[in-house]
């Protein structure tokens, strides 16, 4: 164990580079455990970001080692191991839900800031318990929920905050997309645990928070009919929030449509881009439709007597990977806050429990936290 530690040990050493200084700043050192989907893309914005270096990646999978020795990155199979000899700045945690949990715990008792892929954690129970810990350590805990990076994100909820469509009434959301058959060719995608509600409804519910405040109770219905999994390929919910806005949301793995947000946003490269939306957001002077930003309303007298028209009141555009990973570093610096913190992804998981909830009971479910 000690000639392992001592053989990583002049590995990082030589990684680091000298001096470890840009721009008159140091270079954080940002380690990543779990290199798949989402571990590879916050490896690239670790590459294209001026301030910060990768101190370790940390898997067990051959691709990953491959990856890190073609990149010329100390690789670890051992998170406590990768923490012992790099001592990083922060940790990126993009392991399978599953392991989010005790991942992160242990970067915490450590003392390192957290960046946790969605959800914090597959229990909120233990979601809670890492929130105390972090509170106790004043160690500082972010939920990768990317989206809120995104500048059309932000200008709209600018523009809702300012009372740019009126009073809001209502949101509407649409996760409707189809999952090719080998998609669930790994069986635990079948299993109980998983199902878009569970894989994918969380970025919405999030975003709809994140526009609207916090959701007080909702109702939700759900189906197996296509596919006949132990899971939902299907889902539908109605949501309550304490402003008096009332949600709704449909998510479905089944249907080839292009309403959902990996498929309007062109956030990622992997999914073929199409020019519809996915969001509405009604009120009582217009309406905004996301992910365009396109603004509706009355030139005149409002009455559906009268012309309707659009304009387009959002045209910036970065990439929310990055923009995340700098509001990490810059929490880390201690010059920021965390847009996502860990308290509001224990806040939307407890919403997505409350709706997986109210499918089995039939009834009105509150959230928990």
């Amino acid at each position: 164990m000690f000639s392992s530690l001592r053989t990583q040990l002049v590995i990082y050493k030589a990684h680091l580079k000298e001096p470890n200084i840009y721009n008159g700043r140091k270079m954080l050192q940002i380690s990543i455990i779990g290199l798949g989907l989402m571990g590879k893309q916050h490896l690239k914005a670790i590459h294209e970001h001026p301030d910060c270096n990768i101190a370790s990646v940390i898997d067990n999978t051959s691709e990953a080692k491959k990856i890190a020795s073609e990149q010329c990155h100390p690789y670890f199979t051992s998170l406590k191991e990768a923490i012992d000899v790099t001592k990083p700045d922060g940790l990126i945690v993009a392991t399978p839900n599953s392991r989010h949990f005790q991942d992160s715990f242990l970067a915490l008792e450590a003392g390192i800031p957290i960046l946790v892929e969605k959800p914090i954690s597959d229990s909120i129970d233990d979601a809670a318990k890492l929130i105390e810990l972090g509170k106790k350590t004043n160690v500082p805990i972010l939920t990768g929920y990317h989206r809120r990076h995104n500048p059309i994100v932000f200008e709209v909820k600018k523009k809702l905050d300012e009372g740019y469509i009126g009073t809001v009434v209502a949101m509407h959301g649409m996760f409707w997309l189809f999952k090719p058959d080998d998609y669930f060719d790994q069986e635990w995608r079948k299993k109980i645990g998983a199902g878009p509600i569970y894989i994918n409804l969380s970025h919405d519910i999030d975003l709809m928070r994140h526009f609207l405040g916090e959701i007080d109770s909702v109702q939700a219905i759900s189906s197996n009919k296509i596919r006949g999994f132990d899971v939902e390929d299907t889902s539908v919910a109605i949501l309550n929030f304490s402003s008096g806005v009332v949600g709704s949301i449909s998510i479905s793995d089944t249907i080839v449509s292009p309403w959902s947000y990996e498929l309007t946003s062109n956030e990622n490269p992997a999914y073929h881009h199409t020019t519809s939306n996915c969001y509405w957001i009604g009120g009582t002077d217009g309406s905004i439709e996301l992910p365009k930003g396109t603004f509706w309303s009355h030139k005149g007298h409002k009455s559906w007597w009268e012309p309707i028209s659009s304009t387009n009141t959002v045209n910036k555009k970065s990439n929310p990977i990055l923009n995340q990973l700098d509001n990490f570093l810059n929490v880390i610096n201690e010059s920021d806050k965390p847009l996502v913190s860990g308290l509001e992804g224990l806040k939307t998981s407890a919403v997505i429990d409350a709706i997986k909830r109210a499918t089995k009971t039939g009834r009105i479910e509150r959230p928990r936290f």
